[in-house]
């Protein structure tokens, strides 16, 4: 995981439409999803020793603990962004401590997943990397964040009680329920274009496709090696055909599966291989 206090160099690649955002803008708006869930579970009191007073207070909710990976992107945005202006610190020249105009924030895409559910539906996922200048404008400062485009909604069980000061019965939160993870970020041309426009560079720039039901992740590579004809291989082709390499000639996939044999990835025979098998799950997307 990248370090928070330092930033990799980046190649600017050809086509980038990268982003600056100048004025604060919240690039994870999954925590605050998350943290809704828990502040609709209300921890309902039916004590009838509660006084009037007590019952007009705010309601307590079920407490919502932060994960590590929202803990240290709330630490990056403490380092970058001016509470007092609402906007990202800029960069300064180094000589004249001067603010250079049009510098803020910025993300980079490592890599991009397209994800199959069960239900035949497409999603993309991203990993991805934050940037954003410190206080005094010589220090760039990076926070690495993968998958922001999922998040998880908690669902809660209840069970019904009397409560005396009503006389009525009532809906009492017994815990967390069910949960699921929900996507946001729905597969389409655009929405990929928008991602790979902010990719890190052409040459570390990765396209994989992963089955959900099954966790299985295969990477996406032109033959060619060009992340161009990569990006349009996997905007171009059916989910089925890139997670079964059907774009890769069969004497090329024999050699793969003969490759991926030796060297232990998988079991089997070098000629059991055939065209409607998938390649080696290289870049496995966890």
């Amino acid at each position: 995981m990248t370090n928070t206090n330092t930033v990799s160099k980046i190649t600017e690649p050809r086509g980038l439409k990268r982003k600056i955002r100048v004025d604060y803008y919240e690039y994870l708006p999954k925590y605050e999803k998350q943290q809704a869930c828990y502040k609709s579970a209300i921890l309902t009191n039916i004590d009838p020793r509660h006084s009037r007073k007590e019952q007009k207070q705010e309601p307590q909710t079920w407490p919502y603990t932060p994960s590590m990976e929202e803990i240290k992107y709330n630490s990056w945005k403490e380092k970058v962004v001016n509470d007092k202006t609402n906007k990202f610190y800029g960069q300064k020249d180094r000589d004249t401590a001067r603010a250079i105009s049009d510098t803020g924030s910025w993300r980079t895409i490592r890599s991009i997943c397209r994800l199959k559910r069960a239900n035949d539906e497409e999603f993309l996922l991203s990993k991805q990397d934050l940037h954003g200048w410190s206080k005094r404008g010589d220090v760039p400062i990076s926070v690495y964040i993968p998958y922001p485009e999922v998040w998880t909604r908690q669902h809660w069980s209840y069970r019904i009680e009397w409560n005396e000061n009503s006389r009525e019965e009532e809906s009492q939160l017994e815990g967390p329920g069910e949960s699921e993870l929900v996507y946001d970020l729905p597969f389409t041309k655009e929405n990929l274009k928008t991602l790979y426009d902010e990719r890190q560079d052409d040459r570390t720039i990765q396209f994989v496709v992963k089955d959900e039901a099954t966790g299985k992740a295969v990477e996406v590579k032109d033959l060619s090696g060009s992340s161009q004809k990569s990006f349009e291989l996997f905007k171009d082709s059916t989910w089925e055909n890139l997670f079964k390499g059907n774009y890769i000639p069969a004497p090329i996939k024999q050699e793969l599966r003969a490759e991926a044999v030796a060297q232990g990835l998988i079991q089997g025979g070098v000629g059991d291989y055939n065209s409607t098998s998938s390649q080696p799950a290289k870049g496995v997307y966890k």
